[in-house]
């Protein structure tokens, strides 16, 4: 199969994974929203804030050095194992032993049987780690996406009942445990195609690595305190219960950005991995990445934004009324945050990991600074607003250290990928706002708007953005032979 049809069929398959997973976590947000409260989800994002940065320790860049280095041998392979499943170990023990002090830290003592609850997931997630990147390097999606419909199945299930037998937060906890466990076990029925590690423990072999991998380590933990600067500074500056209001509406917009990004940059990294000597063909599936992910994302973000109060109402219930301003300025700054979400792909598959390194610190402590500040200033609301702000401010310098110096994309090559799907999410957004602006009923507001701002959005791209049409049409046309 060439390359081009395996990717295609790549994207296909993560599509329809990432597509079935959020409806399933969509269905399990509307469900719990009715049932737990605004303290529980509180609870559950400043757990889940923990898990997320300790998960980065786990795998010490691993996953990305595999996938950058053409050959691997199963020694190599079994030593990383064995390693992964080592830091599995110790990082359970470390959250088991430190969930009190944590708990004591935000000022939540509920916060620590949840985290002693969640402690064991870092063996569970290590067992299957190995076997999910090797299966993202020989491009095995399809057999991959069945195992993460599975596995999110799994969990969903698992939450919905213990939510209404009584379990209240912890039911969120159960749901997620649920996910990984059955996600690698599944792994190893679907994805070892007969591998097993061997008992072997070289650190020679695998200290190239290490040594690609230390910087990706450095690279993850500052991105994901970057990803989780708000809920770390609003749970220390304010209630759980003000963290739950804010939180719902950002898990609803942050879910629509994970699931989008992913189908795209989960395949460019071993694409641009492959051709990472050639600039050119580095350039074009950089820009092609951009522009898928941001034709998608703009719209979507654009009609959260103008409908935040009908969304909210539909999805999460009437007792989360009061968020609705949140979920408009989440989403305005996710659409924004979106903007540089695959550069992770382009800077690990070129093997510019120092970079990544250094913006990925510089960027960290930016965000951490806006939001204690804007928190600070102008309370809960002015947390996503401050962000917005901030990333507006960033894209260029974004493009000039990191985009251009890596794939050699210039500065209107760059920004055209922007331009064309935010422009034509401004006259789309607008012309759904007009549409809707005689009807009350969230649920017609949104129809009415929807289908008339899509038409227009899908009319002024055949204009002024085709590539993405023509991308999009090409991804459903090609067939596998």
């Amino acid at each position: 199969m060439s390359l081009k049809r395996q990717a295609y069929s790549s994207v296909r398959w993560t599509a329809a994974s990432m597509g079935i997973r959020a409806a399933i976590a969509f269905v399990q947000l509307a469900i719990l929203a009715r049932t737990l409260s605004p303290e529980d989800f509180g609870l559950q994002a400043l757990a889940m804030t923990v898990i997320a940065t300790m998960t980065i320790f786990s795998d010490i860049g691993i996953a990305s050095a595999i996938i950058h280095y053409p050959d691997v041998t199963d020694r190599q392979l079994s030593s990383l194992y064995w390693l992964n499943i080592g830091l599995g170990v110790f990082l359970t023990a470390l959250l088991a032993g430190a969930s009190p002090l944590i708990a004591a830290f935000y000022g939540e003592a509920a916060l620590t049987p949840i985290l002693l609850i969640l402690s064991s997931v870092f063996i569970v997630t290590a067992s299957g780690q190995q076997l999910r990147v090797m299966a993202e390097k020989n491009l095995q999606f399809q057999s991959l996406a069945k195992v993460e419909i599975l596995s999110a199945s799994l969990g969903f299930c698992t939450a919905i009942v213990s939510a209404f037998n009584n379990a209240e937060v912890y039911a969120l906890s159960f749901g997620y445990l649920v996910t990984a466990i059955s996600f690698s076990l599944l792994c190893w029925l679907r994805l070892s195609r007969g591998w097993r590690p061997q008992l072997v423990f070289h650190w020679q072999e695998i200290s190239k690595h290490l040594r690609f991998g230390g910087h990706l380590l450095g690279v993850n933990f500052a991105n994901t305190l970057g990803a989780q600067a708000d809920i770390i500074v609003t749970g220390r500056i304010f209630t759980a219960e003000t963290v739950g209001m804010y939180f719902q509406p950002r898990e609803l917009a942050m879910r629509t950005m994970m699931i989008i990004n992913p189908i795209v940059t989960r395949v460019g990294l071993p694409l641009i991995a492959n051709v990472q000597n050639d600039k050119a063909a580095v350039a074009r599936i950089y820009a092609k990445t951009i522009l898928m992910t941001s034709s998608i994302n703009f719209p979507i973000y654009g009609a959260i934004a103008v409908f935040a109060p009908e969304v909210v109402s539909i999805v999460l219930g009437s007792k989360w009324l009061a968020a609705s301003e949140l979920m408009r300025a989440v989403a305005i700054w996710c659409a924004v945050r979106s903007i540089g979400n695959p550069i992770g792909s382009l800077l690990v598959g070129t093997g510019h990991t120092r970079r990544a390194l250094i913006s990925s610190i510089v960027m960290a402590s930016s965000v951490f600074a806006v939001v204690w500040y804007s928190g600070a200033t102008f309370g809960i609301l002015g947390v996503p607003y401050g962000l917005s702000a901030f990333y507006i401010f960033a894209i260029v310098p974004f493009w000039y250290f990191n985009v251009n110096p890596a794939s050699g994309l210039g500065f209107w090559a760059y920004h055209s990928q922007l331009a064309r799907p935010a422009l034509t999410t401004a006259l789309a957004t607008a012309a759904g706002w007009f549409a809707a602006y005689p009807f009350e009923a969230s649920i017609i507001r949104l129809l009415v708007g929807g289908i008339a701002g899509g038409g227009i959005y899908l009319g002024a791209s055949y204009w002024t953005n085709r590539d993405w049409l023509l991308s999009i049409r090409e991804l459903f046309k090609v067939r596998e032979r």
